[in-house]
């Protein structure tokens, strides 16, 4: 039988990918009550946030992500941390590379708190940021 720490690491790899699709139907199962999502130090509270970066997820990835390479995982109770790398074609049309630190809070085998940390830099540069309005 896997330990919870084992079983939190595989909800939250399981959350990656329906979140990727930015269907919600496919995500929000994943989801506590009132969740919060943290893009560097922008906080999207609740449902609604989690909406909102899946719309940005959409417009800034219109043929979804080519390739999501998770590094290293290591999990401690009910948080996960992991060191992700993206590869994608941007709505600029750009080729995309970026190292992403993902961590995760959950409760009670739901995601309570993400926090995703880039480097901006390289994404200011291939996205068309514009287009998020």
């Amino acid at each position: 039988m896997a330990t919870d720490t084992e079983r939190n690491k595989q909800i939250v790899l399981d959350f990656l990918d329906a979140f990727t699709t930015f269907d919600a139907e496919r995500y929000e199962p994943f989801l506590a009550d009132d969740p919060v999502y943290q893009v560097g130090m922008t906080v999207h509270q609740g449902r609604a946030g989690f909406a909102d970066v899946a719309r940005f997820g959409r417009i800034l990835y219109p043929n979804g992500q080519d390739r999501r390479t998770v590094r290293y995982v290591a999990a401690e109770g009910d948080v996960v941390a992991m060191l992700v790398t993206i590869d994608a074609t941007t709505n600029s049309g750009a080729s995309y590379t970026n190292d992403y630190a993902l961590f995760f809070v959950l409760e009670h085998g739901k995601i309570k708190l993400q926090v995703e940390i880039l480097d901006f830099r390289v994404s200011a540069d291939k996205f068309d940021l514009s287009a998020l309005g």
